[in-house]
């Protein structure tokens, strides 16, 4: 990833220079959201945000430091980060759909629901060449896509829980995720999923099914959304700005987590 955002590749010893009209990588900086991108990226995955390597234990171990050779994932985000268009801290998938339209980037991660715009000639006029794949492994051979998109839940004191059941009932039917594909839907309804209909449906639908086979929610406990701005506050300095160290921002936000999930 970091070879292919020294774009152009012409001296592979040349980290970049941000001034070049063409950067190499447009992706929202941390806290990586959930889903996939769009030229060549996709879901907000596989080792792109240090993560606890437990939710709910007695205590929890400094976030885990991935290795990309001499660098640490902080560091590795940070080289990254220097390859994006200026001001890029504030990006989100809007500028990263607009970046890679606009001819800015060679290649841009983002959510799938924003492809369409990327494979409509219209609204990108590099449409026809445009490709687009699932995450691939990191360093230690881990495989994941972040888990994106709202569930359906059925609150407990509502009144309309019947309608609600019926809806269910209706939505899962091998039928309706056919049609609901065929408009557009993103299913994770296996037999639709799998089907050449719905992988030859879009330019990206292979590389959303490929990305279904490898989600993980690795944030499944109550205090995620303050966990999230915790670590958006302690890694956003240093890979942006390069404020401080990677160490540093990893130890405080071990810190942080410990407290918000009441561990001494």
């Amino acid at each position: 990833m970091r070879r292919a955002g020294r774009f152009p590749p012409d001296d592979p010893a040349d980290p970049g220079d941000p001034g070049d009209p063409v950067e190499g990588w447009p992706s929202p900086p941390p806290p990586a959201a959930a889903a996939p991108g769009p030229a060549p990226e996709e879901p907000r995955s596989t080792n792109v945000s240090p993560r606890p390597s437990c939710c709910t234990s007695a205590s929890i171990p400094r976030p885990r430091s991935i290795e990309f050779g001499a660098l640490s994932l902080p560091e590795m985000y940070r080289e990254l980060y220097k390859f994006t268009p200026p001001n890029w801290g504030q990006a989100f998938f809007l500028e990263n759909n607009q970046a890679f339209t606009e001819g800015l980037v060679a290649m841009a991660m983002n959510y799938f629901a924003f492809f369409p715009a990327l494979a409509n000639s219209a609204t990108n006029p590099h449409a026809d060449v445009t490709g687009y794949f699932a995450n691939p492994p990191g360093p230690n051979g881990d495989h994941h896509a972040a888990l994106g998109g709202q569930g359906i839940s059925i609150i407990t004191y509502s009144k309309n829980q019947d309608a609600a059941y019926k809806f269910l009932e209706w939505f899962i039917k091998d039928e309706t995720q056919k049609k609901w594909a065929a408009l557009g839907g993103y299913t994770c309804y296996a037999p639709v999923l799998n089907s050449e209909e719905f992988l030859k449906a879009t330019p990206y639908n292979q590389a959303f099914s490929d990305s279904m086979k490898i989600v993980k929610d690795f944030w499944a406990n109550p205090q995620f959304a303050d966990m999230l701005f915790q670590m958006n506050d302690r890694l956003h300095p240093y890979i942006t700005t390069g404020e401080g160290s990677a160490k540093a921002a990893l130890d405080a936000l071990a810190g942080d987590w410990n407290k918000a999930l009441g561990n001494k």
